[in-house]
């Protein structure tokens, strides 16, 4: 059994990400709703599935940097990106504004260096992944612009802007 969840983790593909995505999608939905029992059930689950991720992204980079590289240049990996803005967002419209600004942050500091990466290494045809450099784009926009109705700052106004405009473009 320890194997096979062994072999299971090491197999684990960039796109793992989207089931931390769409969990946290679902605890968003939830709420509007009026399920606050079963959101906040979504959103446990999205934030325990998000640090396991977290945690095998930075231990990939220290012990198998190669591996790492190139996952890094396909567009399944900007669901990091987008899974750490749709996590953040839950997390503000749950008032947890401090965290939701460390995942603005930290999404921030990974969209750049992987969306050069997944560009420069772009192929015709793309797959429908190649939809992600827009996702995560515009998940920094809806994650800036939700916090900036929250009270955290005019100026996260402005960046959501420009980040939903800018992932228009993309």
């Amino acid at each position: 059994m320890r194997r096979e969840v062994e072999r299971w983790w090491a197999e684990l593909p960039p796109a793992a990400g989207a089931a931390v995505m769409a969990t946290a999608i679902i605890s968003i939905g939830l709420r509007l709703t009026g399920h606050e029992a079963l959101s906040l059930a979504a959103l446990i689950v999205a934030g325990a599935l998000w640090l396991l991720l977290a945690c095998d992204f930075v231990a990939r980079l220290f012990t198998n940097r190669r591996r790492w590289s190139g996952e890094a240049d396909t567009p399944a990996a900007l669901t990091a990106v987008a899974a750490t803005t749709v996590l953040g967002t839950r997390l503000s419209a749950l008032g947890a504004h401090g965290p939701a600004l460390a995942l603005l942050a930290l999404a921030a500091a990974l969209w750049p260096g992987l969306l050069v990466a997944v560009v420069r290494h772009w192929r015709r045809p793309m797959p429908g992944a190649a939809f992600l450099v827009c996702v995560a784009t515009q998940g920094l926009g809806v994650l800036a612009a939700t916090l900036s109705l929250a009270g955290e700052g005019d100026r996260l106004g402005w960046a959501a802007l420009v980040a939903l405009g800018l992932g228009l473009v993309l």
